[in-house]
C-alpha cells in the first residue's frame, strides 16, 4: 500500500509538474531564498545597531545625571559652609540670637543686615532656592528667603546621604510655598558658641533637580533609582 502511494505521488508530480512549472519553481526558490536571507540579515543588523545606540544613549544620560547631581550637591555643600561656619554671616547670626527683646531696634537692624547678606549669597548662586535657619529644639525657622509651607519638617525628608555635620535629602517636593517641583536639599549644623540646635537649610533652585532628572535624549520615559554603592 505504501509502495502504491509513493508511485501515485510520483505519477502526480510527473504529470502535474511539467518542465515549465519546474523551471518556474526553481527560479522562484532561487530568487526568494537570497532575498529572504538578505532581509533577515539586514533586520538583525539594524536591530543590533539600534540596541547599541540606545544603550550608549542611556549610559551617556546616566553619566550626565550623575555629574550634574555631584555638582549640585557640591554647590549645596559650598553655600551651606558660607552660612554655617564662623565668618561675617556666622557672627551676625550669633549676635542676633544673643540679643534680647529689650533691644527691638537693634534686633530689627541686625536681622535686616543679615537678610541682605543672605540674599547676596543666594543671588550669586543661582542654583540655590529656598534658604532658612532651622531651630531644632522648638522646630521653628527664621531668615527664610521665600515663603515656607506649613508642614515644613526636615526630619521627615527622605535622607539621601549623611556626613559629619551635614545631611542631604531628596529628591523631594520643595518646601517653598510657591514651588511644587522636586528638589535636593541640605541641612548643616551651624557652629555657634552659645547654641547647638541651629541648622541652615538649603534647597536647589527652581526646576534644577527636575531638569537634571529629565535630561534624557533617548526619547523614552525614564525613572531613576538612587543607590548607595
Amino acid at each position: 500500500m505504501l509502495f502504491n502511494m509513493r508511485r501515485n505521488f510520483k505519477s502526480f508530480l510527473y504529470h502535474y509538474l511539467t518542465l515549465k512549472k519546474r523551471i518556474i519553481i526553481i527560479f522562484l526558490f532561487s530568487s526568494l531564498i537570497p532575498f529572504i536571507s538578505i532581509g533577515l540579515i539586514s533586520y538583525y543588523t539594524i536591530y543590533s545597531i539600534l540596541t547599541n545606540k540606545i544603550q550608549s544613549g542611556i549610559k551617556s544620560n546616566l553619566n550626565q545625571v550623575e555629574l550634574s547631581l555631584e555638582n549640585t550637591i557640591s554647590n549645596l555643600n559650598h553655600v551651606s559652609q558660607q552660612l554655617a561656619f564662623e565668618g561675617s554671616v556666622g557672627k551676625k547670626l550669633d549676635q542676633l540670637l544673643s540679643s534680647t527683646d529689650s533691644e527691638p531696634y537693634e534686633r530689627v537692624k541686625m536681622k535686616s543686615d543679615l537678610k541682605e547678606e543672605l540674599s547676596l549669597i543666594t543671588f550669586t548662586n543661582p542654583g540655590i532656592g529656598l534658604t532658612l535657619y532651622y531651630f531644632q529644639d522648638d522646630h521653628s525657622y527664621d531668615l527664610e528667603n521665600s515663603g515656607v509651607k506649613d508642614n515644613f519638617s526636615p526630619e521627615k525628608l527622605p535622607l539621601l546621604a549623611q556626613y559629619s555635620g551635614i545631611s542631604y535629602y531628596g529628591p523631594h517636593i520643595s518646601n517653598n510655598r510657591f514651588d511644587h517641583q522636586y528638589v535636593l536639599s541640605a541641612l548643616r549644623k551651624v557652629e555657634l558658641p552659645n547654641r547647638d540646635d541651629v541648622y541652615v537649610y538649603i534647597e536647589t533652585g527652581l526646576h534644577l533637580t527636575q531638569s537634571i532628572l529629565n535630561n534624557d535624549h533617548t526619547g523614552g520615559k525614564n525613572s531613576h533609582i538612587f543607590v548607595d554603592n
